[in-house]
C-alpha cells in the first residue's frame, strides 16, 4: 500500500512541543523587559501565543494564569516617555532591515512642523527612554534617527537594495543609536554612597561609561568613567546620590590607560567619541561639564523659587 504524505500545521507543531524549562526562563526574563503600554500593541500580540504554550508546559490552572502576566513586569521611571509608534511602520521597517532596501517615508520635523518626503535604508531599529527610534542611511551614506511615531513608511522598494559602498558601512553604523555624537568628553570620577550598595557585586555599574570600581575605608565606593557635556549626560549624572565629585588628574587618567578605556569604547559603544588621554584637554572639557551643569541648575532654581517663596510667606 502506497503511504500517506502527511502534513502537519506549524501551530499544531508548537501545541505539541511544549517550551523547557531554561526556554520558559529565558522567556519570562525577556517579558519583563517589555512596558506594559507596548505589550497591548498588536505587534506583540504573537507573544500571548508563546504564553499560551508556557500555560500548556506548565499546567497551570484557570485560576493561577494571571501569574504569568503580573509576576514579570517592567517598572517604568516617573519620568519615561511614552509616544505611542505608528504600528504599521514597524513591519515595514523591520522588513526593509532584513531585506536591505530603500523605503520611501513621510516625516513630521518636529521643529519646522513640516511633512517632508525621504529615501533612505533603514539599518536598525532601537529603543530609548520610552520609545523607538529608526536608524537610517540616506543615499551620500549620512546616518539619521528618527523617532518611530514621526515616521510613516509610504513603500518598501524592494528591488532597490543596500549599495555595496553603503553595505561596507553598515557593520559599524548598525550600532549606532542616535544620530548626533556626544561632545566633549572626559574622564573623572566620583564618590558614592547610598547608589553604592550593590557595588561589591562582580561587574556592578552605575553608569553606563564606568570603567573603574574601589571600595574606600569609610564604605563608599570611588567610581571612574566618561562624562560628555550635554544634557543627555548631565540629566542623568544628576540624579546619582554622590558624595563628591573628583576633576581629572594624573593619577585617574593612569587608570583609563591600564584599563585600555578606548578599546572599550571600540568595542562596546562604538556611537560615543572616546575620551583623550590628554590631561589638560580632559579638564578644559570637564569645566565646560560644570558651566553646563550650573546652567541647568539655575534654569531650575528660576523654576522653584516663585513657587517656594509663595509656600513660604503662607506660614509667616
Amino acid at each position: 500500500r502506497k503511504g500517506k504524505e502527511w502534513k502537519i500545521r506549524k501551530e499544531a507543531l508548537d501545541a505539541v512541543n511544549p517550551l523547557n524549562e531554561k526556554e520558559i526562563i529565558s522567556f519570562l526574563l525577556f517579558f519583563s523587559f517589555i512596558p506594559k503600554e507596548y505589550r497591548e500593541l498588536s505587534f506583540f500580540q504573537p507573544v500571548k501565543k508563546i504564553i499560551e504554550r508556557i500555560e500548556s508546559s506548565l499546567k497551570l490552572e484557570a485560576g493561577n494564569r494571571d501569574i504569568l502576566y503580573e509576576s514579570f513586569g517592567y517598572e517604568p521611571l516617573f519620568s519615561r516617555r511614552f509616544i505611542p509608534p505608528r504600528e504599521e511602520s514597524i513591519t515595514k521597517i523591520v522588513d526593509a532591515i532584513l531585506k536591505e532596501c530603500k523605503v520611501r517615508l513621510l516625516r513630521k520635523d518636529r521643529f519646522k512642523g513640516s511633512n517632508e518626503f525621504r529615501e533612505v535604508y533603514p539599518i536598525n531599529l532601537f529603543f530609548y527612554e520610552g520609545n523607538f527610534y529608526v536608524g537610517v542611511l540616506k543615499d551620500n551614506g549620512d546616518y539619521r534617527s528618527y523617532l518611530l511615531s514621526t515616521v510613516k513608511i509610504m513603500e518598501v522598494k524592494e528591488d532597490v537594495k543596500l549599495p555595496p559602498f553603503l553595505r561596507k558601512k553598515t557593520k559599524k553604523l548598525r550600532r549606532y543609536r542616535m544620530d548626533f555624537m556626544e561632545k566633549d568628553p572626559f574622564i573623572f570620577g566620583v564618590e558614592l554612597n547610598y547608589d553604592s550598595f550593590d557595588l561589591h557585586i562582580e561587574n556592578a555599574t552605575v553608569f553606563a561609561t564606568q570603567f573603574s570600581t574601589e571600595k574606600n575605608s569609610d564604605g563608599t565606593y570611588t567610581v571612574l568613567l566618561v562624562g560628555y557635556n550635554g544634557p543627555r549626560f548631565y540629566r542623568q549624572f544628576l540624579l546619582r546620590d554622590f558624595e563628591k565629585i573628583i576633576p581629572p588628574n594624573g593619577h585617574i587618567i593612569e587608570i583609563a590607560k591600564r584599563n585600555e578605556i578606548k578599546k572599550k569604547f571600540e568595542k562596546e559603544w562604538p556611537h560615543l567619541p572616546p575620551p583623550s588621554y590628554d590631561l589638560e584637554k580632559n579638564k578644559r572639557n570637564f569645566q565646560a561639564f560644570l558651566e553646563a551643569i550650573n546652567h541647568y541648575l539655575l534654569q531650575r532654581q528660576e523654576a522653584l523659587s516663585p513657587l517656594l517663596k509663595k509656600e513660604k510667606a503662607k506660614w509667616e
